[in-house]
């Protein structure tokens, strides 16, 4: 009986919660972690301050503090905790003690987009704290102005950026090349081909960043937007991910 204990196999939700602990535990998590905090509420902050033109609204504080703080770092902590492991040669270890490695990488993926989930959460608190602070400090009536379909949007806008991190981590297993790529390629892909007019034109179907704009305002896409967001996010997240999974499955350490 012992020995069959001892080979029981790992129950998916201890690999996903042993994951989840790894992005917060670590030295680079929890610097990140924090950034994304300050990111927020600074970003909320700032535009009770200084709404502009159009007014201190619900989802001008949603909207400023998901793009300016999550969708910026949140990808880069998915690559960390994807990379961390190759740098430290601790994926080994973690092979070891679950020898499917297509459950710890799901387990990694799972836990970057709970993470995710729950990070917007604490930003749509936030965000509703700064209103009500600002619209009694004002003597104002606060402006509810977001949908349940926004709030999906961005969620969904959020969890493809982190997965596209998770791919070109999965893909070149750096932290520096994994960051550098995901921040740089994107940028260059749409400088290069703003001078070919055919690509340009057709620049949603083949750049994640052009196709989940419409994301931002609710999922009320159009079934070309759709398309177009699936496109994206095939040549963006599928690819490169299914290629380091594949790098991950089958080679060496």
């Amino acid at each position: 009986m012992s020995a069959l204990l001892a080979h029981a196999p790992v129950p998916f939700l201890r690999v996903w919660s042993a994951e989840n602990r790894k992005v917060v535990n670590t030295r680079a998590g929890a610097v990140f972690l924090g950034l994304i905090a300050l990111a927020v509420v600074g970003m909320s902050v700032v535009m009770a301050i200084w709404p502009g033109d159009t007014g201190l609204t619900f989802g001008l504080l949603v909207n400023g503090s998901a793009s300016m703080g999550l969708a910026m770092f949140m990808p880069i902590l998915a690559i960390l905790a994807v990379t961390s492991e190759f740098s430290q040669r601790t994926l080994a270890v973690t092979f070891a003690l679950e020898p499917r490695r297509g459950r710890v990488v799901a387990g990694k993926i799972a836990a970057a987009l709970t993470t995710t989930a729950a990070l917007l959460a604490v930003t749509v608190a936030v965000a509703a704290v700064v209103l009500l602070g600002a619209a009694v400090v004002r003597g104002e009536s606060a402006v509810w102005d977001v949908e349940g379909g926004v709030l999906v949007g961005t969620l969904l806008t959020l969890l493809l950026v982190v997965l596209q991190g998770t791919a070109f981590g999965l893909l070149l297993r750096s932290t520096p090349l994994a960051i550098v790529a995901f921040l740089v390629l994107p940028s260059v892909f749409v400088f290069v081909t703003m001078f070919i007019g055919p690509i340009r034109d057709a620049l949603p179907w083949f750049e994640l960043g052009n196709a989940t704009m419409p994301l931002m305002e609710g999922i009320g896409l159009t079934g070309t937007e759709w398309a177009q967001l699936a496109s994206a996010s095939f040549l963006w997240i599928a690819v490169p991910g299914a290629i380091g999974v594949w790098r991950l499955l089958k080679g060496d350490l």
